[in-house]
């Protein structure tokens, strides 16, 4: 009698522990495969994440930003517009807690925001290129004191 090897489809003696031709072992147990349905589940699974990522990636790449302070009514407007429209916020003066410069965030930028004095944080401005002055700027503007964070706070924790 004679069996089929399963993995050079050769014809081998039905009591042979191994294939002549590949060397396949009949002893070892088979491994359990995975159906095609679950392989195909997970396949699409992972693609919507994959997509769904790109997506929300994508969206924030088309957020803009525009902030304006005006000294005369004492508010800061903030315009911001994504693809699915736009929203406005407005911050008092007197409601600004803190000015924040954080020479570090995420990183690679320079950003400026305010803090209120209800716990909200508003993003002044974003750059990859140092933004002392502006920061200096704001806070003069809100009579507020530039609260540093990023590289100042790791000297400071020197001394």
């Amino acid at each position: 009698m004679q069996k089929t090897c399963p993995r050079c489809s050769a014809d081998v003696v039905e009591a042979a522990n191994l294939c002549k031709h590949c060397f396949h072992d009949f002893r070892a147990t088979p491994a359990r495969g995975r159906s095609p349905a679950a392989l195909l589940l997970g396949a699409l699974a992972l693609t919507g994440l994959v997509a769904g990522l790109g997506f929300s990636s994508l969206r924030d790449r088309h957020r803009a930003l525009n902030v304006h302070a005006d000294e005369e009514t004492r508010r800061i407007v903030f315009v911001t517009t994504t693809p699915d429209g736009r929203t406005v916020d407005q911050v008092s003066f007197e409601d600004v807690a803190a000015v924040e410069y954080d020479k570090n965030a995420d990183g690679l930028q320079y950003e400026i925001a305010v803090s209120t004095t209800d716990g909200r944080r508003h993003v002044l401005r974003q750059d990859d290129q140092p933004l002392d002055a502006v920061a200096e700027t704001y806070a003069t503007m809100l009579g507020r004191k530039v609260m540093v964070k990023g590289e100042a706070d790791v000297a400071k924790l020197g001394q």
